[in-house]
């Protein structure tokens, strides 16, 4: 991000506004959104106290400061007549008219467990033949009209039906090799039944990413994420998960920890930490990712309300990840502050979630309401899509008003949750972006972990 320095001593500058700050003890963390976390640089010392003033005035005469010229090399300032908004659109149409195809499907809408907090109703099963062909010849129909493929496998529990995740991923393999475009894969699982094997099958097809979610230490874990006969989960996929570490065969993957913080999970806390450290903390390909339990819908949460964490105690999650002694990978965090990194994939062009009927839908919530189908796999290869339907989730709301002066707008571009909107699914005028309402606690972490640099001067 380094420019010559401004020497035109005429030129006046101003904050720019997507730059954001936050004090850490002795030194100040700097975070600009148009450029996400390459754009993070700390000020220590006496260059703190420097960097917050320039920080705070409204309009800044140029001067041989060397914070100052640091901050205008960095981006956090910027020359006062330059009108930022304008790259705004620009930012929309990239990351919401993406070239890759992105197919998330559902290879079946069971699951093995039937966890608390859990939105599904289980209602449809297996992905039938006959759409599971279509959906492969779509794929080899189309595949010139994208620069590559990327297949979320997702649930229900994907990994119940583990050979139809094979045998349609090889097939999506050779027609990219055949086409010369790229392909990615990844899978969202309860890790139950990913053992070494398992897993190696998985791996044999490309997917090197998988989320597995696991709440908290054992005693928590086994309360909110039951098995359907109403037994425990958390020993099979620790066992699991360490089989993989330890595999010699597969070495090239990345694990994501979820952790859907209830109000039992925060208050063991210090062992959750201690806990993983202790497995986890010595290999950087598990890392962890942290939501609040919340409702999402449907029958099952109503009687678990009384434990979900709401969004303002959120917070303290990272707080006391910072003040413990040990510390844990939150790497999957620092996406979310990239520009579009919290934009919905559903407000994508080119993403489109294959449920196990066929229909194809936008939100990966919401899988039974009828707003949320916007077509269907029909055979020979064909998408049938409602253009209209479609349209509503992509129109975009980044000039909306509410959002028009907050400094995070280039991550979310306002299309955070376009179900808000689209499904009338909560009150619009609320934020939901994690990652900007709990900013300044994440980026104490990420400075805890060494990840954030002092800035040059």
């Amino acid at each position: 991000m380094m420019n010559s320095i401004t020497t035109n001593t005429n030129i006046e500058f101003k904050p720019s506004a997507f730059s954001h700050f936050c004090i850490d003890g002795n030194e100040v963390i700097l975070y600009n959104s148009l450029y996400g976390v390459n754009s993070l640089n700390k000020y220590v010392g006496e260059n703190k106290a420097i960097a917050i003033e320039y920080m705070q005035e409204e309009r800044i005469a140029n001067s041989n400061n060397p914070v100052l010229q640091s901050l205008i090399n960095n981006k956090y300032v910027v020359p006062f007549e330059l009108n930022e908004k304008m790259v705004l659109n620009k930012l929309f149409l990239k990351f919401s008219g993406n070239s890759i195809l992105h197919l998330v499907i559902l290879p079946t809408e069971q699951c093995n467990f039937r966890c608390k907090y859990c939105y599904e109703n289980f209602n449809r099963g297996r992905m039938p033949k006959e759409i599971i062909d279509s959906i492969i010849l779509f794929v080899r129909k189309n595949i010139h009209r994208y620069s590559g493929l990327k297949v979320s496998w997702f649930g229900g529990e994907p990994s119940l039906e583990i050979d139809t995740i094979c045998d349609m991923s090889q097939k999506f393999i050779q027609i990219c090799k055949t086409a010369k475009r790229k392909y990615w894969a990844n899978i969202t699982s309860n890790g139950y039944l990913i053992d070494i094997n398992n897993f190696k099958k998985l791996y044999q097809s490309n997917i090197f990413t998988y989320q597995i979610t696991i709440d908290g230490i054992e005693s928590t874990h086994d309360q909110q994420r039951v098995l359907g006969n109403g037994n425990g989960s958390f020993g099979k996929i620790i066992d699991n998960l360490l089989q993989i570490k330890h595999s010699d065969d597969c070495k090239h993957w990345q694990i994501i920890l979820r952790t859907n913080f209830s109000k039992p999970i925060y208050e063991h806390i210090d062992e959750y930490i201690s806990f993983y450290n202790d497995i986890f903390g010595d290999d950087n390909r598990f890392s962890f990712f942290f939501r609040p339990a919340g409702d999402w819908g449907g029958e099952r949460v109503k009687a678990y309300s009384d434990n979900l964490l709401h969004c303002d105690g959120f917070d303290q999650i990272f707080l006391k990840l910072r003040e413990h002694e040990k510390t844990l990978n939150i790497s999957r965090h620092i996406s979310f502050i990239n520009p579009g990194g919290s934009m919905c994939l559903a407000s994508n062009a080119n993403t489109f979630l294959i449920d196990s009927s066929g229909q194809i839908r936008k939100c990966t919530c919401h899988l039974d309401d009828k707003n949320n189908c916007i077509g269907q796999v029909n055979a020979n290869g064909l998408f049938e899509l409602d253009q209209y339907k479609e349209s509503e989730w992509l129109k975009g709301r980044w000039d909306s008003s509410k959002c028009h002066d907050c400094f995070f707008l280039p991550s979310c571009l306002n299309a955070a949750c376009p179900a808000n909107y689209v499904l009338s699914r909560g009150d619009t005028n609320i934020c939901r972006v994690y990652e900007k309402k709990h900013l300044d606690s994440i980026l104490k972490v990420f400075n805890k972990n060494g990840w954030i640099p002092e800035a040059s001067l």
